[in-house]
């Protein structure tokens, strides 16, 4: 073997990984293929890596699962001995060949990472046969008779579920998985493959991908550089602003950035007016650029059963994008408003009777046409809004594109992007986080909108979030048509207190109050109307609206909830009287059904 000296550490790494990915391919045994590269460590790098270090490069170019040679394994006798002496001995065998990290806890239980049918990596959590195999490999377990020579058994499963179920393990604690260098909370970049203790992320990288030095000060040319770069993805989609433009690169750096944003990111919406002007063309980039290739997408669920179901199991595996795709209906789900504002997620395991507690570090894009929302979701999203103002925006020119092959053109270029965003990052951590205090005040969101304001502000990009009012305005269905509702009613009825009961009555009597109702409650002939109706107004009670009127409950009758309409002008200053809560209003009321 040609003695080649390497200088820098960044090319030791590379020459190691090529010489790894060549023996791969033509079937090198995994003893053979440590032994050529500790060979040519030691006579080729300098200075040397350690062994461990050439270890992880190894097993990146091994068969997933497969383990590298190792010292003698440990001998444990089963028999005659008590199973919490057994299980002690057993973890520890498994904490001995836990190197490199292979094996973790994560949300109370044992995982570890797993690679599908495509090569793509994810979190498994490991059952009694996938955890029986893992002590095999560990370990060998022995019965010991009286007479003779110890005899070789299997893992017992008794040993097996109490591993399982200690619940105090000393294994490394695992945040999920990243395909993508990251920024870590220090400033400093995660670019080596495997666990990483700073951030407790595994980081799996693609094996194409190629990643630039990424300068430990960057210059003023440097980053001039890298914002070019970065708004090249882009360039070619038909933004209707500079908000959604900007709403959009902060989408794609998000990923990249997540370590240093302590708290939930907002859903991103890529809404347009119609069919093929590139929404979902922008999320595969999106994705493409964090993982390495097409977003998997899913589509929005029926129920809020289906979401809860569909979280859960994107969460287990540690999914790093989400899209939901081509959104037709009103988009309304409690389980999704919920995720979209915790860093933490429970719920039971399909299948299984106890309850986990999963991390939230995923970022969550809905691709649309004019996209509606209802409930708490138009809080929780960020808007980026294109417009092609054309009729058939899928037939545009290709030859205006400035990249017409633009997944292909990222593919190609997904480590000189990523270098772009770290090199940009990095900087920003060096000048002290900087803060963009033009950024609006997104409630739940402030460790996002200061990383995130922050790092485009340094950049020069404007208008970040400065199109909100916007999206309230043109997606969030419920709010004008409760405040519609609101209006007609006091239009109708002033500032009288009114039961759900009498409500429908007025209802039925007056046009415009039916005309006016919100679209959940426009239905009124069905079953338990007056309920439904008594539940929505509790719902609202005190909810103040844009133009500022409200509705508030206003005493009892026959214990029946009573209910106003306070003006703006009013609303302010309004107060329910002692004889309202106590039920002793001297309103006559029109209707006694109560």
């Amino acid at each position: 073997m040609a003695s080649i000296t390497v200088k820098t550490g960044e090319d030791r790494y590379k020459h190691l990984a090529s010489m790894a990915e060549m023996m791969s391919h033509a079937d090198v045994f995994p003893e053979r293929l440590v032994e050529e590269l500790l060979q040519s460590n030691e006579v080729s790098c300098e200075p040397p890596l350690s062994k461990e270090e050439v270890t992880v490069i190894a097993k990146r170019y091994l068969p997933f699962g497969v383990l590298l040679p190792t010292e003698p394994f440990p001998i444990i006798a089963v028999n005659d001995r008590q199973l919490r002496d057994t299980t002690t001995d057993a973890l520890a065998a498994l904490y001995l060949s836990n190197k490199p990290e292979r094996i973790f806890r994560r949300s109370g239980t044992l995982t570890r990472i797993s690679l599908d049918e495509h090569g793509r990596p994810y979190v498994e959590v490991l059952n009694e046969s996938a955890l029986r195999g893992c002590l095999a490999r560990s370990c060998n377990f022995v019965r010991i008779p009286p007479k003779g020579d110890p005899i070789s058994v299997s893992p017992p499963l008794d040993v097996v579920r109490d591993c399982l179920t200690l619940g105090e393990w000393k294994f490394p604690p695992l945040l999920g998985i990243t395909e993508t260098p990251v920024i870590r909370p220090d400033g400093t970049v995660l670019t080596r493959p495997g666990y990483d203790s700073l951030t407790n992320l595994y980081y799996y990288p693609s094996p194409k991908l190629i990643m630039p030095p990424i300068p430990d000060k960057p210059t003023s040319d440097d980053i001039e550089s890298a914002i070019e770069l970065l708004l090249e993805p882009l360039a070619d989609f038909p933004f209707d602003g500079d908000a959604s433009l900007a709403n959009a690169l902060a989408t794609m750096i998000t990923p990249v950035l997540r370590p240093l944003i302590d708290g939930p990111v907002p859903l991103a919406l890529f809404d347009k007016p119609q069919q093929g002007t590139g929404a979902s063309l922008l999320a595969e980039v999106i994705s493409i650029i964090a993982t390495g290739r097409a977003a998997a997408m899913m589509t929005a669920q029926k129920d809020d059963e289906g979401w809860r179901k569909s979280i859960t199991s994107l969460l287990l595996k540690g999914q790093l994008v989400a899209t939901i795709d081509n959104i037709e209906y009103e988009l309304s789900a409690p389980s999704l408003a919920a995720i979209l504002t915790a860093t933490t997620y429970q719920d039971r395991i399909l299948g299984r009777s106890e309850m986990v507690i999963l991390p939230n570090r995923t970022t969550w894009l809905a691709t649309g046409n004019n996209i509606r929302l209802r409930g708490d979701l138009p809080r929780r999203c960020i808007w980026v809004r294109m417009d092609a103002q054309m009729a058939r925006p899928w037939l545009r020119d290709r030859d205006n594109f400035k990249h017409p092959q633009l997944t292909e053109w990222v593919s190609q270029n997904r480590g000189l992007i990523l270098g772009a965003i770290l090199t940009i990052a990095r900087s920003w951590v060096m000048s002290d986080m900087a803060e963009c205090h033009d950024v609006p005040a997104l409630g739940g969101y402030e460790s996002y909108c200061h990383v995130l304001g922050g790092v485009l502000a340094y950049i020069g990009i404007k208008d970040f979030l400065g199109n909100l009012e916007a999206m309230y305005n043109e997606a969030d269905t419920e709010t004008p048509q409760w405040e519609g509702f609101l209006e007609a009613w006091h239009e109708v009825l002033g500032e009288k207190a009114v039961t759900a009961p009498e409500m429908v009555v007025y209802m039925k009597d007056k046009p415009e109050l039916r005309a006016a109702l919100p679209d959940t409650l426009a239905d009124m002939d069905g079953r338990n109307y007056v309920r439904r109706l008594g539940n929505a107004l509790a719902k609202k009670k005190g909810v103040r609206y844009p133009h500022g009127i409200t509705v508030v409950k206003a005493g009892e009758y026959r214990r029946a909830a009573k209910w106003k309409v306070v003006s703006p002008k009013n609303a302010d200053s309004h107060q329910i009287s002692l004889e309202c809560e106590s039920g002793e209003s001297d309103i006559t009321p029109a209707c006694e059904r109560c």
